[in-house]
């Protein structure tokens, strides 16, 4: 977790998570670990109902998003800021716990 994560007081419910890029096994010279957390947006839906419950803009590389949320199922998404979107994410927080699921973006 980078030096730099998030653990705000008094949240004692919500997600953590970073936007990852991972692969690049045909890009010469690339290694095949995660490189990140990158900046973007992740946007928090109520798995349910679809209705939008928050959003968080990071504009700098190496931290982590912090969300609060209420115990519940979610779909989570997210966009790093050069426009590479993740596939939907489904997310669990379970009452008074931080839940950390970060996204990953595979490319070739």
């Amino acid at each position: 977790m980078p030096a730099t994560s998030p653990l705000r007081p008094g949240v004692t419910c919500g997600s953590l998570a970073g936007i990852y890029v991972q692969g690049g096994a045909i890009v010469p010279g690339c290694t095949m670990r995660p490189r990140g957390p990158f900046a973007g947006t992740v946007t928090v839906y109520n798995a349910t109902t679809g209705a939008r419950v928050a959003s968080e803009t990071l504009r700098t590389d190496g931290r982590l998003f912090a969300i609060a949320l209420a115990p519940g199922t979610y779909t989570v998404r997210a966009q790093e800021r050069g426009g590479l979107r993740i596939r939907p994410m489904t997310v669990t927080i379970p009452r008074g716990h931080r839940v950390r699921d970060d996204l990953f973006i595979d490319v070739p």
